[in-house]
Parts: structure tokens; C-alpha cells; sequence
């Protein structure tokens, strides 16, 4: 994997010796973005096969129908067998597409608070799996949806002044409570839940 590697890389000091605990808490880190969950990886897995399996029977059976003669009604069947086989590889690369398609989806929204919710809401028409497996027009519509959605997603930690309980003097009335957008309420419920349910009435 290389971002496993450039992971290594970068803490291997010049005596060439690497530092193993930075290594290991950077791969942490790092690792909700790169890595497929197990068992997202094995329904994949198993599909894949499954589908695998069955394009190779058909080719099978078109290689045991090319052997046995050339009569009409021989070949008739063989017709009938390449135009299915057709079908069903096209019916395979399809598949594919549309898993791959729904894993990157899911792991785009792992921020949402109903994800399948809003993965109902992706066109995936209009998405292009790239050659390096990276999808095309994907962000543009999670960042659509983000804002037209704002309350379906799990605020940014980022960009979100923090509230203080340790400054006595900072007084937040209900009025101000009630304008506050949902990521700032939630920063005041983290930091400061007295104040919130004060401020909520405990809801």
C-alpha cells in the first residue's frame, strides 16, 4: 500500500533507523481513509467471485457447443449461448462498477448521520470511475449536499469557535442560544453541558 509507505518513509531517520510509534500512530490515523472495512471487503470479495464463477461456465459451455458440430439447431444454440454470455459479462463489468461505486460512497458519507439516507440522493449516473480508481463528480455532490442538508451531517470540528466554561464572564442568553446553528450547539453541549441544558430546557 503506498500510503503505508510513504507513511514509513517519512520517519526513517538518517541513521536509517525508524521511528516505530510515530510510524504506528500516523498508520492509525490515516487508516480510516485508506483502508475498506472487513466487511465491506469481504461481501465484495465474495460477489466478485461469485460472478467470476459464472462468466467462466458460460465460457465453458460455448467451448463444448463449438465442439460438437455445426447443425442449424447446433447452431442456433450457440447463438443463443454467445448472446447470453454477452449479457451476462455486461451484466458483470456492471456490478462491478456499481460496487465500487457504493463503497466510495459510503465512505464519503461516513459523516452523515443517516448515510443510506443520503446515499439514496447520489446520482451515480453521474459519477466516472478513473483508471487509478478514484471517482469523478463524487465530491462535488457530497459538498452539495452538505449544504442543502446541513443538519444531516455531523458538524466540522473545524472553523467552530469553542465555548469556554472556564470564562465566568461569557454569558450566552436564550435568544442567542436560539440562533445558534446546529454545529455550535453542538460545541456548547460538548464543552459546557450545564450551560446548554440551561439554555435547551434539557432537550
Amino acid at each position: 500500500m503506498d500510503w503505508i509507505k510513504s507513511i514509513i518513509e517519512k520517519y526513517i531517520g538518517e541513521d536509517g533507523k525508524l521511528d516505530l510509534e510515530a510510524t504506528l500512530k500516523e498508520i492509525n490515523k490515516k487508516a480510516p481513509e485508506n483502508v475498506v472495512p472487513k466487511e465491506q471487503y469481504n461481501s465484495l470479495a465474495e460477489t466478485k467471485k461469485k460472478l467470476d464463477e459464472d462468466v467462466k461456465t458460460r465460457d465453458k459451455q460455448l467451448a463444448e457447443l463449438q465442439k460438437a458440430g455445426s447443425v442449424e439447431d447446433l447452431q442456433k444454440q450457440l447463438t443463443d449461448a454467445l448472446e447470453k454470455n454477452k449479457k451476462d459479462k455486461e451484466e458483470y463489468a456492471d456490478k462491478i462498477v456499481d460496487m465500487k461505486l457504493s463503497a466510495a460512497i459510503e465512505k464519503a458519507l461516513s459523516g452523515a448521520l443517516h448515510p443510506e439516507l443520503m446515499a439514496g440522493k447520489i446520482d451515480k449516473s453521474k459519477l466516472k470511475i478513473n483508471d487509478d480508481d478514484t471517482i469523478t463528480g463524487l465530491d462535488e455532490q457530497i459538498k452539495s449536499l452538505k449544504e442543502s442538508y446541513k443538519d444531516m451531517f455531523k458538524p466540522d470540528k473545524t472553523g467552530v469557535s469553542p465555548v469556554n466554561p472556564e470564562e465566568k464572564d461569557t454569558v450566552i442568553t436564550k435568544e442567542q442560544f436560539a440562533k445558534m446553528k446546529y454545529a455550535e450547539r453542538m460545541e456548547l453541549f460538548n464543552s459546557n453541558k450545564q450551560l446548554y441544558d440551561e439554555l435547551s430546557g434539557g432537550k
